[in-house]
């Protein structure tokens, strides 16, 4: 038995890893919720790239063609599933699943079986690592 105000060594050990898993949990929820931040930060500014819907096209005949340095452009890209919450193609032989949000204005592919043309930013090209 204890004591009051004795604690074992188990006891005490226990309690220590008990406060280490607490801040390292803590640690892992700070970084997440940065990372989300930024993500969210950066969904915001390619947001005002594009128009409200992918099909309108380039905001100005200035950009129409180009690329610029934040979007990607993926040419032969095979559109397999196309609903409102996936869009999904092949570039380059490699499988690729993302948001139709996160299309740009000159993406040419509409529905499944098309052939053609996807411009999304170049963030994401990177992280699916198909830039």
């Amino acid at each position: 038995m204890h004591s009051l105000g004795v604690v074992s060594a188990p006891l005490a050990s226990n309690l220590e890893e008990t406060r280490a898993l607490r801040l390292s949990a803590r640690r892992v929820r700070a970084q997440a919720a940065a990372v989300r931040a930024l993500a969210s930060e950066e969904r915001v500014r390619s947001a005002a790239l594009r128009p409200a819907s992918p099909m309108m096209g380039p905001r100005s005949a200035g950009r129409a063609g180009a690329a610029s340095a934040r979007e990607t452009v993926l040419t032969d890209v095979d559109l397999i599933i196309h609903s409102a919450t996936l869009f999904a193609f092949t570039v380059n032989g490699k499988y690729v699943r993302i948001a139709p949000d996160d299309l740009l204005p000159g993406t040419t592919v509409v529905r499944a079986g098309d052939r053609g043309r996807v411009v999304i930013p170049r963030w994401l090209a990177e992280v699916l690592e198909i830039a």
